[in-house]
């Protein structure tokens, strides 16, 4: 065994976790989006599967979030690249509609509150700053 898989948690505990932190404040929140949407959605799979689509792919930026945070946790660099895709892309999926008729809008994913792309965006920024030592 080579002596750099080690793995000290003690190490790990005395480095500052703030953008870990936030980062996985708005990962449950895509996550926990995505979790409700399906709920609240399924009766409406019989109408067609769009409806439920966007629901999908926010439960999926969700656990890939969740991913992310997990190698931020391990000081892995990895783990910040996956959380400013996920972030991103949850904030341009909020904005971007793959249906609308009449009255009826949705859009490519769906969010807690409006807030959580940037949390997770935030996070992985201080992070990344934090391991690149520029803070």
């Amino acid at each position: 065994m080579s002596s750099d898989l080690k793995f000290d948690i003690e190490e790990i505990e005395k480095k500052p976790r703030l953008g870990f932190y936030v980062a996985l404040i708005g990962t449950l929140m895509i996550f926990v989006a995505g979790l409700v949407g399906i709920i609240d959605y399924a009766p409406f799979i019989s109408f067609g599967f769009i409806f439920i689509l966007p629901s999908l792919i926010t439960l999926i930026w969700g656990t890939f979030g969740l991913v992310g945070c997990f190698q931020i946790y391990l000081d892995d660099i990895k783990g910040n690249y996956i959380l400013f895709f996920i972030g991103a892309m949850s904030l341009i999926g909020m904005f971007i509609p793959i249906l609308i008729y009449e009255d009826l809008v949705i859009y490519l994913s769906n969010s807690f509150a409006y807030v959580d792309p940037f949390f997770i965006l935030i996070g992985a920024i201080i992070d990344f700053l934090y391991k690149k030592e520029m803070i």
